[in-house]
């Protein structure tokens, strides 16, 4: 066995991870979040709560052979997927979180967080860190899910487990940043300045609603210790609700999502 397929199985989760929500999910957004940066080469890049990569391996790409890109996130098994599937020459990875970084002051351009900020319990302070490692004029870029009432596909799967483990624990934190505005106060209260935000829409396919709700079943079911006759009422909630979805060719939802984009 390779070192490279060691490591996949070694992280299955995470290589999963990486194939349905980086490949079928996160990828469209990215290009845009790093586009809306124009990164340049030479420049210095952080991507926080980098997961596997997906950003990071965009960024080396345009800052070239003179830059250099750092990945952080505090999930080891995402970062053993991220040097097999990221790999380049400037790309480094630190298993650290985002409240404590262990970087210098103002040691980058450019500072990125894809889908990671509502995850954190002190985004006050991980975005005052993101500041903190930020050079003068430096750029920060964030892109946090919309609304859940945007994004019709995960409010279906939301729905169906509320039904089953009520309101608070059946919310999904993906989309707890949906409120513009107050995404936008907690990037200025961190002391960025010209905070644009901007809302992109990019359309999901799969092959039926069945297909769809298998990983959020596998993933829920195994979360709350379910009986099959749990999994099975979450599966048959979700599908009827995304038949509305369906079309000839499978399911196809929008998804929309805010990309922030920051200066210091």
């Amino acid at each position: 066995m390779s070192e490279s397929t060691f490591q996949l199985r070694a992280a299955s989760a995470a290589a999963e991870y990486e194939r349905v929500i980086v490949g079928q999910v996160l990828m469209p957004f990215t290009s845009e979040l790093v586009d809306l940066l124009g990164l340049r080469p030479g420049e210095r890049v952080l991507d926080v709560a980098c997961g596997t990569g997906a950003v990071a391996r965009l960024a080396a790409d345009r800052v070239g052979s003179r830059g250099r890109v750092v990945g952080l996130d505090v999930d080891a098994d995402m970062l053993a997927v991220a040097r097999v599937v990221a790999a380049h020459p400037v790309t480094e990875w630190h298993e650290a979180s985002a409240t404590a970084m262990p970087l210098p002051d103002a040691a980058f351009d450019v500072v990125t967080c894809q889908q990671g900020l509502q995850f954190m319990t002190d985004r006050p302070q991980a975005l005052g860190e993101m500041r903190r490692v930020l050079v003068p004029g430096g750029r920060l870029g964030l892109a946090c899910w919309c609304s859940i009432e945007q994004n019709p596909g995960n409010r279906a799967i939301e729905q169906a487990l509320t039904r089953i483990v009520g309101p608070e624990a059946g919310r999904l934190p993906n989309f707890v940043l949906g409120e513009r505005e107050e995404l936008r106060r907690l990037v200025r209260e961190a002391g960025f300045r010209e905070v644009l935000i901007r809302t992109s829409f990019h359309v999901q396919r799969h092959a039926s609603a069945e297909d769809f709700v298998q990983i959020p079943a596998a993933t829920h079911a195994a979360r709350f210790g379910w009986s099959d006759a749990q999994r099975t009422a979450f599966v048959t909630d979700a599908v009827a609700a995304l038949r509305a979805y369906e079309d000839d060719l499978g399911l196809t939802f929008p998804l929309a999502t805010q990309l922030v984009t920051a200066w210091v």
